[in-house]
């Protein structure tokens, strides 16, 4: 929901969930429909998310990006309030990712409505108001909105990595998150023996390692959301790192390296966040908890065609009891 530029009468609303855009001329208190407008093709006709911005460089119109779940694009269009009309600006099929739902962001410059940044789980950039290109700085991914502060010109990015600002329209970003405790984490391990060693999966963030008590972690298996870990109690220099829906990732040098296991026998849909245990007195032994039942490995996950599964009911995402 956004304020006209120049008038505080005025707003504009976008209701994902009856697929409309909302018109406001008395601050709030009646809302009637803009005109409606259709996600242009392929896919179906719906959108499924959307933001707003508006630039006082055009103070009559507003700009918009809508998202559908399938096949989880985007599009830029426009709605002047003096003719009353929504108009198509970028191409269709803007690559925002399937999490529009979620994440999902739109900012115009103030002082030229042609630059614009787009984005949610990818971020894209557009200097001619209408052709997007990706944004290959440091950006984290998972962006939630974008922000600008006119005092010092910096836009202002909130991700799933943390803050990031940009002092030149968004074509690169510094990263300014900082200490800020506010990582959020799925899973953790550690070991009987030692209770310094820590091994944490984090949202959006990979698996962080710790091994004394200064509080610091390292940065290992950098990609994706860190989901449930485990460490060989009697050799920590084995340890297993699950990603998002049960890709299990496996590190023999402690995390400085990590490779990718997955069991031949896993489901395509198997939980946002599968457990992994090991086994008590035989470490080799592993188990996986797949929506099938529990899978068991007999030498540590590799070959990944030497699983079986040993029935029980599926996990559907819950913790198996040790």
């Amino acid at each position: 929901i956004k304020f006209k530029a120049n008038d505080p009468a005025k707003l504009i609303a976008v209701d994902p969930l009856s697929n409309r855009m909302l018109l406001s001329s008395d601050t709030g208190k009646i809302w009637t429909n803009a005109p409606a407008f259709s996600m242009p093709p392929p896919g179906a006709a719906g959108f499924g998310g959307g933001e707003i911005s508006i630039t006082p460089a055009r103070p009559d119109d507003a700009y918009i990006i809508l998202w559908r779940g399938a096949p989880d694009t985007a599009v830029v269009v426009k709605y002047n309030w003096p003719a009353n009309t929504i108009t198509q600006l970028s191409t269709p099929g803007l690559q925002v990712g399937q999490f529009g739902w979620y994440c999902l962001g739109l900012w115009v410059s103030p002082a030229d409505p042609n630059i614009m940044c787009a984005a949610g789980v990818p971020s894209l950039r557009s200097t001619n108001g209408s052709n997007f290109f990706f944004d290959q700085d440091i950006l984290h991914a998972d962006v939630h909105g974008y922000f600008f502060n006119p005092l010092n010109n910096r836009l202002y990015n909130v991700n799933d990595g943390g803050i990031f600002y940009s002092i030149n329209n968004g074509d690169t970003w510094t990263n300014i998150t900082g200490n800020m405790m506010i990582t959020e984490y799925y899973r953790l391990s550690g070991l009987k023996t030692d209770s310094k060693v820590i091994l944490a999966g984090s949202q959006d963030n990979g698996h962080h390692y710790k091994t004394d008590n200064s509080g610091i972690f390292d940065w290992k298996l950098t990609c994706c959301d860190g989901m449930d870990n485990a460490i060989e109690q009697t050799n920590p220099g084995i340890m297993y790192g699950f990603t998002q829906y049960g890709q299990i990732n496996k590190s023999v040098d402690g995390g400085a390296s990590f490779t990718w296991i997955p069991p031949t026998i896993m489901s395509p849909n198997e939980p946002w966040v599968t457990p992994i245990l090991i086994h008590t007195t035989t470490p080799a032994t592993i188990f996986y908890g797949s929506v099938n039942g529990v899978l068991r490995h007999a030498s540590r996950g590799e070959p990944t065609n030497a699983w079986t599964n040993i029935g029980g009911f599926g996990t559907g995402g819950m913790i198996m009891g040790t």
